[in-house]
């Protein structure tokens, strides 16, 4: 099986602005759970997770497009959190992993450097899932593999397949809804704006034909008017579909993630690690 396992670089202790942050934090979070508020004191926890676990790590973590991306490529995760029952880390079977992702896998448990785990994927043959460590809300990519022997999907690769699964109206994952719909509607509603267009066109255009004719040619006129009536028609199509499409593009969630990503390629082990 291929695998890949990513850097990830850390240092020994907060810096001194970090720690003042985290003290503050802390009695910030005594007070909410002093008032009963357990959501504020979640989200309090949550934050201090990130800073004392988090910023140990000098590593960045996944960006906001990079997160993006690999949802919509691997859109099933499985944790270990409560409200995600159907999919419990502990219960993961669909692929064999790697001895060595297990393996250090095995050592960031011991070493506390991360809050939990998740294992994202499609749930599909050759799924080449991803190993991601999480604290608080920021994720970092630690290990991919795949189950034959071949090269994984390049990260460029990945989001030149999306482009290609959105154009071809395939399921995306993580898509919004109306995201989906609008994408899928598409055709639909290019057609509809071709045929009110041709159908508004048909008396000006008939009424040109047949003052030009005249009645002797009425024929001649109406053949004149329904090719005429087409031909305007296919034309609004395509222009309509374009001018649908660009619009949607721009308003992409996944597209515009894809265009901003400027990301560069993780740092990998060597593949003895």
């Amino acid at each position: 099986m291929s695998h890949e396992l990513f850097v990830i670089e850390r240092k020994t202790t907060l810096d001194e602005q970090e720690k003042g942050r985290v003290t503050a934090m802390k009695s910030k979070l005594a007070t909410a759970k002093s008032l009963g508020l357990k959501a504020q004191a979640g989200s309090i926890k949550t934050d201090i997770t990130t800073i004392e676990r988090g910023r140990l790590i000098t590593t960045p973590p996944l960006t906001d497009s990079e997160m993006t991306i690999w949802r919509a490529w691997l859109p099933t995760a499985y944790t270990d959190i409560q409200d995600n029952q159907r999919h419990w880390l502990v219960d993961y079977n669909y692929d064999r992993i790697p001895s060595p992702v297990l393996k250090m896998w095995q050592k960031y448990k011991k070493s506390g450097l991360f809050e939990r785990f998740e294992i994202w994927t499609p749930e599909i043959s050759q799924p080449d899932p991803i190993l991601v460590g999480v604290n608080g809300h920021s994720r970092y990519l630690l290990a991919r593999w795949g189950e034959s022997d071949a090269n994984l999907v390049s990260f460029d690769d990945i989001k030149r397949e999306l482009m290609r699964r959105w154009h071809n109206d395939e399921p995306i994952g993580h898509e919004p809804r109306d995201e989906r719909s609008a994408r899928l509607s598409l055709d639909d509603n290019a057609i509809l704006s071709a045929m009110t267009y041709a159908i508004c066109a048909i008396f000006p255009v008939g009424m040109t034909l047949f003052a030009l004719f005249g009645p002797l040619h009425i024929g001649i006129a109406m053949i004149g008017t329904v090719v005429a009536i087409s031909t305007v028609g296919v034309a609004r199509f395509f222009y309509a579909r374009k001018s649908m499409t660009e619009k949607l593009l721009q308003s992409s969630t996944l597209v515009q993630a894809i265009a901003k990503d400027n990301s560069v390629q993780h740092e990998l082990y060597p593949p003895s690690a």
